[in-house]
């Protein structure tokens, strides 16, 4: 599985111009339209599964109850579906969304897709969420669409 991993990493690179194979396999993040990421595989843990983190960035302060009881909704929703959760880094305090990827059934295009997907909804949740100084209620009711497909 390493090897089929490994040459996962050198396909996605190559495909996306990242000069830095060794240190994406490694962990290294990387950006997607200026949203961070990272592809972390633990063969000793999971071998048959990579793992795809994409940063959402900081929770706004004045309304870290009402995001964190979102996402935790978004987790019951989605994570049979999509087995993606939202986490917090303990590094950083960032929201964190954990894209769990077969490897066997991973490819490079694969990837490039998920990545973009997941950078399109980060920036979109920060301009929703983040930038916004009302209510968080009433933000999310008025972006109900938005917040349904994530």
């Amino acid at each position: 599985m390493e090897n089929k991993f490994r040459q996962l990493i050198d396909e996605f690179c190559g495909l996306t111009a990242l000069a830095e194979p060794d240190a994406i396999a490694e962990g290294k993040s990387f950006n997607v339209d200026e949203v961070e990421c990272a592809i972390i595989y633990q063969n000793h843990i999971t071998p048959e599964n990579i793992y795809c983190y994409i940063d959402y960035g900081l929770p706004p302060g004045n309304q870290l109850p009402a995001v964190y009881d979102q996402l935790l909704k978004k987790n019951y929703l989605q994570f049979c579906s999509t087995k993606a959760i939202f986490s917090l880094s303990p590094h950083t305090g960032h929201v964190i969304l954990v894209a769990v990827v077969q490897l066997v059934e991973a490819t490079g295009k694969m990837l490039i897709e998920q990545f973009s997907h997941h950078a399109q909804e980060a920036l979109a949740w920060r301009d929703y969420l983040f930038l916004f100084d009302t209510d968080i209620s009433e933000t999310l009711s008025t972006h109900k669409n938005w917040i349904s497909h994530f």
